[in-house]
């Protein structure tokens, strides 16, 4: 006997990440099932309105997920997109599925997106050129071939240009190599 699909899916809520066209919005999860959810987006700098989302499903109908609560990350298509009572709520499909990645979500409170763009960093008044590998809403991982003599807990000033990003940050682990720098930086305090 074929059930009724609202069958499969579980009334949860709960918070998450979504990245959609570049930006990295948080939403609120109503319903999940193992092969989608609907989710109410929480308004961004640059996706903040039904039409906005609407515009964005002519080129992209993708995006990537984290469901805070369930350790679940995927890839998701987005099936459809509804306006109600002032709220932007998203019908998503997901594929790629990962769940309790033990190592990756264990120790990271948000989705990293991997993103590579120039950065530069200011240390005491002395800049240093990196590029960025991955960025996160609380942090990103960067790379840099200068010698600088960074230390993890160092506050230092953070520019990303392409991203509009200007923030202080504190370095919270380094990995040296002969030939370069990877380091991980959290942000104290970002810009309003």
């Amino acid at each position: 006997m074929q059930q009724n699909r609202k069958d499969y899916r579980k009334k949860f809520t709960s918070t998450g990440v979504v990245f959609l066209a570049g930006e990295l919005l948080s939403f609120i999860s109503y319903d999940v099932s193992v092969k989608g959810g609907q989710i109410e987006l929480v308004p961004g700098e640059f996706i903040g309105t039904v039409t906005d989302v609407r515009n964005i499903l002519n080129e992209i109908h993708t995006a990537e997920v984290f469901v805070q609560d369930l350790m679940l990350s995927a890839e998701a298509r987005i099936a459809w997109v509804r306006e109600i009572e002032g709220k932007i709520l998203l019908g998503l499909e997901f594929s790629d599925i990962r769940h309790n990645a033990d190592k990756l979500w264990l120790q990271r409170h948000y989705y990293r997106k991997a993103l590579v763009a120039d950065a530069s960093l200011l240390l005491n008044e002395q800049e240093f050129v990196a590029q960025t590998m991955d960025i996160s809403k609380d942090g990103m991982k960067l790379s840099m071939t200068s010698a600088a003599e960074l230390k993890t807990g160092d506050a230092i000033k953070l520019f990303v240009p392409d991203r509009g990003l200007k923030a202080l940050a504190v370095v919270v682990w380094l990995n040296r190599s002969p030939d370069a720098i990877e380091l991980g930086v959290r942000y104290i305090k970002l810009p309003e």
